[in-house]
């Protein structure tokens, strides 16, 4: 997991990125089906608790999902806050056969995610999950 971690480039992956107004919570619940969540919502809907706030949401979606978003997301101004992901064939497939456990990606995923995201916050978050697979 470390090693998929320090090779893989997140920011190649940003299909569409946003400033969506809203509470994360609004946003979260705003987006259309097609997606699977990742980073902090993801940690958030597996173990039912977030390690700290946070500010943005990051999702994978499939090709008819982005069009969707972009449509209902205008881009506000003020710093992106909705990075939306592009997704492997095999990623797709599970999204549209809705076969996400609560529509989220597994948590090696999220921590491999959260490893590449910059702000303060994600350390909490990946050392949370750290914490939960490998223990103390």
């Amino acid at each position: 997991m470390m090693y998929w971690a320090t090779h893989r480039n997140l920011q190649k992956d940003i299909a569409l990125q946003v400033h969506a107004e809203g509470r994360i919570n609004e946003i979260e619940s705003l987006l259309p089906n097609g997606i699977a969540f990742t980073a902090y919502t993801a940690f958030k809907k597996i173990y039912g608790y977030t390690p700290s706030d946070y500010s943005e949401v990051y999702v994978y979606a499939t090709a008819s999902a982005i069009k969707d978003i972009r449509n209902r997301f205008c881009s506000g101004k003020g710093f992106s806050n909705l990075f939306v992901l592009e997704t492997d064939q095999i990623l797709s497939e599970r999204i549209r056969s809705g076969k996400m456990e609560k529509n989220s990606v597994p948590i090696p995923q999220a921590f491999v995610d959260l490893w590449n995201i910059r702000s303060w916050y994600a350390k909490n978050f990946s050392d949370a999950i750290s914490k939960k697979i490998f223990g103390d």
